[in-house]
């Protein structure tokens, strides 16, 4: 019975979420009210405040589930790939593949950040500035190695490469000629292309 109980509360959870991140990427933050994200599941807003407190912190869930499961993904390629080519590239793959597994959460995450308060950002910025160093040091791993240049900055380069790789989500469709590993393949191929040794 309370297994059932369990399941329900967080189907109830996962239901406000989905609607939020839906509402919040087509109106916005600021335009999107509690109320207006409980009448579209045809909920009262006393089932939004069993499971959140207010509407900073569904956004600020929001934003946690999507860097959280970018740093798990790119955690696994940095311990499986010794090549630092191919984990690279990997994670270039990984974060233009987010667009069609978590596009509505993607575009919440880079379009919304701002609305968070500052104890929160400080939050989710600790796990972005990991996700960064993370590749930072991917790219020093393959200058140590001599398979890359060495270049000025890593981190400027790091921050080119996620940019141009997250960019996806403005502009990537799935009906499009190319699929989001596709694109990831040609971002990489170029982009190592510029740092082969």
């Amino acid at each position: 019975m309370s297994m059932n109980v369990h399941v329900q509360t967080g189907d109830v959870r996962q239901m406000i979420l989905d609607a939020a991140v839906q509402l919040f990427e087509r109106d916005g933050y600021e335009a999107t009210s509690v109320n207006k994200i409980m009448a579209s599941i045809g909920m009262t807003k006393g089932a939004f405040y069993h499971h959140f407190q207010n509407k900073e912190e569904i956004l600020l869930t929001i934003h946690d589930i999507f860097i959280q499961q970018e740093l798990d993904a790119l955690t696994r390629i940095e311990r499986e790939q010794d090549d630092p080519r191919e984990a690279l590239t990997q994670a270039v793959e990984m974060i233009i593949s987010s667009v069609e597994q978590y596009g509505s959460y993607m575009t919440v995450f880079f379009e919304q950040r701002r609305r968070l308060g500052l104890h929160h950002f400080h939050n989710v910025k600790q796990k972005r500035d990991t996700f960064e160093k993370k590749i930072v040091d991917i790219i020093e791993r393959g200058i140590a190695s001599g398979v890359f240049k060495d270049v000025e900055s890593s981190r400027v380069l790091a921050f080119g490469i996620i940019g141009m790789s997250a960019w996806a989500y403005q502009w990537y469709r799935t009906s499009g000629k190319l699929d989001a590993e596709q694109v990831g393949k040609l971002y990489a191929k170029t982009l190592l292309h510029g740092l082969v040794a």
